[in-house]
C-alpha cells in the first residue's frame, strides 16, 4: 500500500488522531497530502516520517531537533526514508544523532546509512564511539511500513 488515510497512520505508526493533527500543525509533517481531515491521503514517505517522529519523540528529542532531522533527511541526496525494506538487507540503515564530545554540538551522522562504515560498526560499537547516541534503524521503520 502506498496511500494511507489518517486511520491507517494511527494504526501503523501507533499514534493517536491528536498526534497526527499536532505533528502536522507544528510543521513536522508537511501538508502535501491532498484532502482534509479524515479524507486526507498520506504517502508512504509521510508514514515513514510519522514512524520516525514517534521513534525520536520516544527517545526524548525536542520537536525542534526532530524537525532539523526531518528537514535534513528530506533534502539528503539519497532520500533514506523513501527506500523499501529490501534496500536495507545488505547494509545497516542507521541514523545517529549525537553530541560531539570535543565541541558539545549536536550533529547527525549518516555515514552508517550509505557509507563504507555501514557494514562495519555494530550497534554496540556505535554506542562506544558516540556520546549518548540516539540510534534509529531505518530498515526497521521501512519493514513496518512495508508490512502495512
Amino acid at each position: 500500500m502506498d496511500e494511507f488515510i489518517k486511520k491507517d497512520i494511527e494504526r501503523i505508526a501507533k499514534v493517536t488522531a491528536s498526534n497526527v493533527a499536532f505533528f502536522t500543525s507544528v510543521g513536522l509533517i508537511k501538508k502535501k497530502a491532498p484532502g482534509r481531515g479524515r479524507a486526507r491521503k498520506y504517502s508512504r514517505q509521510d508514514l515513514l516520517e510519522f514512524l520516525l517522529i514517534k521513534s525520536l519523540n520516544s527517545r526524548g528529542l525536542t520537536h525542534g531537533k526532530i524537525g532539523f532531522i526531518l528537514d535534513y533527511l528530506r533534502h539528503h541526496p539519497h532520500k533514506p526514508l523513501v527506500h523499501r525494506s529490501e534496500y536495507y538487507t545488505s547494509s545497516r540503515g542507521y541514523l545517529i544523532f549525537s553530541t560531539d564530545p570535543a565541541t558539545g554540538k549536536e550533529y547527525i551522522d549518516f555515514r552508517h546509512i550509505f557509507g563504507e562504515e555501514a557494514c562495519v560498526l555494530s550497534e554496540s560499537e556505535i554506542k562506544e564511539k558516540y556520546k549518548d547516541p540516539v540510534i534509529i534503524d531505518f530498515g526497521e521503520l521501512a519493514r513496518i511500513a512495508d508490512t502495512a
